[in-house]
């Protein structure tokens, strides 16, 4: 896995981007290429994931908005590591190409990951992996029992984090395109 880059030039040229095998992932800004993220034509593995004002953890518990691919891979990595923990039998390259396949073809090259979708079709191939519809997230797709378990909301409208064993993907159909979390809830104001 490996973020395109920042400076609004082909990846194609740069290391580690251009090593074969290598998932190279750009940054999307309102459900397009970030006019500042480097493109991923004619590279083996590309995707677009949310890279723009993307809300992650700050040094003292804190929250905070950051920008840019190396935002935006991590997106993918997780989905991935969702993805193998919900069926074992799903090796990285199967989940790389569910991902694949799934997602939105963009005119820049590659497709904007959808989430949604990618878990979809590998439950189409692998039912035994056990995600079920769940009333309780927030998209309606999840693991096990549904949610939340302690704590019930945790402090999200409803939307609690998974405990261990439930997979949840996120309530928009394309990573953060859609409902926002900016006012403490998942909805779109």
């Amino acid at each position: 896995m490996a973020a395109a880059g920042n400076d609004g030039i082909q990846a194609s040229g740069s290391w580690p981007a251009n090593v074969p095998g290598v998932v190279v992932v750009g940054a999307l800004s309102g459900g397009q290429p970030a006019r500042w993220s480097n493109g991923v034509a004619g590279l083996e593995h590309r995707l677009w994931a949310p890279g723009d004002s993307v809300c992650t953890l700050a040094p003292g518990g804190y929250t905070t908005r950051a920008s840019g691919t190396s935002v935006a891979a991590p997106l993918v990595s997780g989905l991935i590591a969702a993805m193998r923990a919900a069926c074992p039998a799903v090796g990285g390259a199967e989940a790389v190409a569910y991902i694949e396949q799934s997602g939105t073809a963009l005119p820049r090259g590659g497709v904007s990951v959808r989430a949604d979708r990618a878990l979809r079709q590998m439950v189409s191939i692998h039912p035994e992996c056990g995600l079920t519809r769940s009333t309780r997230s927030y998209d309606g797709w999840g693991a096990g029992a549904g949610y939340p378990s302690a704590g019930e909301d945790a402090g999200w409208g409803g939307a609690a984090w998974p405990t261990a064993g439930e997979i949840g993907v996120g309530g928009t159909d394309n990573f953060g395109e859609g409902p926002n979390w900016e006012d403490g809830d998942w909805d779109d104001d």
